[in-house]
């Protein structure tokens, strides 16, 4: 496993096209079909009750997970963060999501480890919601110590770790090492200071994926990766 750049994290060469391909994440959200999976919400179907049970106001969807209350099962997952255009899109986002008492991550940290500038995109989402539940998020090929910077930027609840091979071998410039991944998920657990969760860009997690980053000691997975924009298109 080798790391050859000071932020801690493996050899990438996106350089200064990083901040580039976050602003075409944002336009792509826009006019890229969803896919390639279906993330299955057709497969569900609500029952009508025509003889409920129970009156209105005594119907409560607050919830809690990692130790924090929430007022609702929701959770907005990571989109942006690191150009000019996402400051104000994370801004409103999260002044939205401690208004709703929803939880919130932000998007890949990564550009702000590599530009400081870049930081003030994300350090927004905690000024705005200073008493949230927030979750900072970074490449599961980042180290210990870019996970404790990515953490302590926004003073996050917990650390989310995003994997995208397919993503990363469609970019000319993408990442092409990807050995050591779960050795490196796993010291990120075993120093971070906050809990963590593994989510999968685009194509969702495998359960022998699951089974695998659970003996790392990951605090939870995120499987709604499957079925949202599909950049890899």
């Amino acid at each position: 496993m080798k790391k050859d750049e000071p932020d801690g994290h493996f050899p990438n060469p996106l350089g200064e096209n990083r901040l580039r391909r976050k602003v075409d994440h944002l336009e792509l959200a826009l006019t890229v079909q969803d896919g390639p999976l279906n993330p299955g919400f057709s497969d569900v179907h609500l029952i009508h009750s025509a003889t409920p049970v129970a009156d209105l106001p005594d119907v409560h969807l607050d919830t809690a997970f990692w130790g924090r209350g929430f007022s609702s099962p929701f959770l907005v997952d990571a989109m942006t963060g690191g150009p000019a255009a996402s400051t104000d899109i994370n801004a409103a986002v999260s002044a939205a999501a401690g208004s709703a008492g929803w939880g919130m991550a932000v998007g890949s940290q990564q550009a702000a480890l590599d530009d400081g500038e870049a930081a003030r995109s994300f350090e927004v989402v905690r000024e705005r919601n200073p008493r949230g539940w927030v979750m900072a998020n970074l490449s599961a090929g980042a180290d210990s110590s870019a996970a404790a910077r990515a953490v302590d930027m926004i003073s996050a609840d917990t650390l989310q770790l995003h994997l995208n091979p397919v993503q990363e071998l469609l970019m000319s410039e993408g990442d092409r090492s990807f050995g050591g991944i779960l050795e490196a998920v796993e010291s990120v657990v075993e120093n971070c200071p906050v809990p963590v969760m593994v989510k999968e860009v685009g194509f969702g997690l495998s359960a022998e994926t699951v089974r695998g980053l659970l003996k790392c000691g990951v605090h939870s997975v995120n499987v709604a990766g499957a079925g949202g924009t599909n950049f890899a298109a």
